[in-house]
């Protein structure tokens, strides 16, 4: 599963590039208007008596008081502090890890004799470095690199020192360390840069839990031009295997696109977001649980925009995905994954895939999506999460074909019989979509039952006697034949 990690404190330098420009335009407004007020009194243009002129009730003369000041103070803070808490996002920024190459391979060979101070560090990763993406890539693939997560500080509470150079002194830390040094070199290579606070959907997560309490991580936002990047370079240094760390470079937290950021990441300042319409928490927890390799793989949600589904019996959602990429659903039920007949994936027409489950009880259910290429012969990857709460179970036998991976690979799709379980002694209508296919038949035992051919559609009615029924195909361009479904008879 290979969750991310959330902090288990909180950062104590969220938004800290504002603290000052704040201060500063703080009193320098307040100084301004002191001189402004004087200046008019000296000329005769205030009327005491003009409630326009007013704070609280009470008149600008020289009488204020000290709790007048404070109050005038507080007001043009305020006033200073909303307008200045308003972070432009930039235009995207297309990610290629191409593009990088040569600042990635400098970055990974920084000599240990670097690591001696931040201002030496930072002086190496961005001496070749063209523009402040390369500096600001630079810093984050060193860091991914270089540190990893204190899995016993965050199980413990004993963090050792999450400073800067404390973090570069110890290569560990949680978050707050993680950003707070990459706060600290960005600035030293004269990047604009934040450390936000917030909440993120990392370990121990699943689909629909609330989110309460404290803040529970931290990450980064950068100024290139004129507008703000999110990134988070814990989450790119790797994830856990449930006990260790597991470093695991991740491109996709690297100058997010905040659309996708905010499916994992809630600032708790809501102009961090970078979104033209802000997310409440309820939005965000409302938001199906994703993980990175869904948004570096190309896909999208196609039908259920929630991570919460209520359901009855039988449940179908789309999602759209690369066409060279196969899907893998699993059926969870408290902690139990369950039967894989249960589930079903299928491509329709174009990107759109189809994955159909049915619920044997009733019961909450976790929908756990997996992806991988097509022609990757390696795991199949977690990608998304759903909640399903069911109301009311199918009795009987249930469940789908059982499909093999030649399946997904030639864009088979199956039109019926969609269940797994075949009545014996019963005609069933088969109808498939097999492209670039010579022959379909339906084999139950030694016997062979073509389908009839329609260009990309073969179908039939077959008599099913008791017996193992596999449905294969004849490819053009193979000389044998690949079986794409088996069914259970009854």
């Amino acid at each position: 599963m290979n969750p991310h990690f959330n902090c288990s404190r909180n950062s104590s330098k969220s938004d800290r590039i504002y603290v000052n420009v704040r201060f500063n335009l703080l009193v320098l407004s307040l100084i301004v208007l002191m001189i402004v007020t004087s200046d008019m009194y000296a000329k005769g243009q205030v009327n005491q008596s003009d409630e326009d002129h007013t704070l609280s009730g009470k008149h600008f003369d020289e009488k204020m008081s000290s709790d007048d000041i404070a109050a005038l103070f507080i007001s043009i803070h305020n006033s200073v502090s909303e307008y200045q808490s308003i972070p432009e996002p930039g235009p995207r920024i297309p990610i290629d890890e191409t593009m990088f190459a040569v600042i990635d391979r400098h970055a990974l060979q920084a000599p240990a004799s670097v690591r001696n101070s931040i201002e030496n560090l930072a002086d190496y990763l961005t001496a070749p470095a063209r523009n402040d993406i390369e500096k600001i890539r630079s810093i984050y693939r060193w860091i991914t690199e270089n540190i990893s997560y204190d899995v016993h500080g965050f199980r413990t509470g004993n963090y050792g020192n999450l400073s800067p150079e404390g973090v570069l002194a110890s290569g560990s830390a949680v978050c707050s360390g993680y950003t707070g040094l990459f706060g600290k070199l960005a600035s030293a290579a004269g990047i604009e840069v934040v450390e936000i606070n917030g909440w993120a959907k990392g370990i121990g997560y699943k689909a629909g839990d609330p989110v309460d309490g404290p803040t529970n991580h931290a990450w980064n936002a950068v100024k290139i031009g004129d507008g703000w990047y999110l990134i988070d370079s814990t989450w790119g240094a790797g994830s856990s295997d449930g006990i260790n760390f597991v470093r695991r470079f991740d491109e996709h937290y690297f100058l997010t696109p905040p659309e996708q950021f905010i499916y994992d990441h809630l600032p708790e300042n809501p102009s961090w977001q970078l979104l033209e319409i802000v997310l409440s928490k309820a939005e965000f927890v409302r938001l199906p649980f994703v993980k990175s390799i869904f948004f570096r793989n190309g896909l999208r949600i196609g039908s259920h925009f929630q991570s919460v589904i209520q359901a009855n019996h039988r449940l179908s959602i789309t999602l759209w995905a690369p066409s060279d990429i196969a899907l893998f659903v699993s059926l969870i039920r408290d902690k139990q994954v369950l039967d894989k007949s249960l589930t079903f994936a299928q491509r329709e027409e174009g990107s759109l895939y189809q994955i159909d489950a049915e619920f044997p009880d009733r019961a909450d259910y976790i929908l756990r999506i997996f992806i991988k290429h097509v022609k990757e012969t390696g795991p199949y990857w977690q990608a998304i999460d759903y909640k399903v709460e069911v109301d009311e179970g199918l009795p009987g036998f249930i469940g789908f074909p059982e499909i093999s991976s030649a399946f997904q690979e030639r864009d088979v799709y199956l039109y019926t019989p969609k269940s797994g379980y075949l009545q014996s002694d019963a005609t069933h209508q088969f109808r498939l979509k097999v492209p670039r296919a010579q022959k379909v038949a339906v084999i139950i035992g030694n016997n062979w039952f073509y389908l009839k051919e329609n260009g990309d559609f073969f179908e039939g009615n077959i008599l099913i006697q008791k017996g193992e029924i596999k449905v294969c195909a004849e490819f053009f361009d193979q000389g044998h034949y690949e079986c794409l479904l088996s069914y259970t008879v009854f």
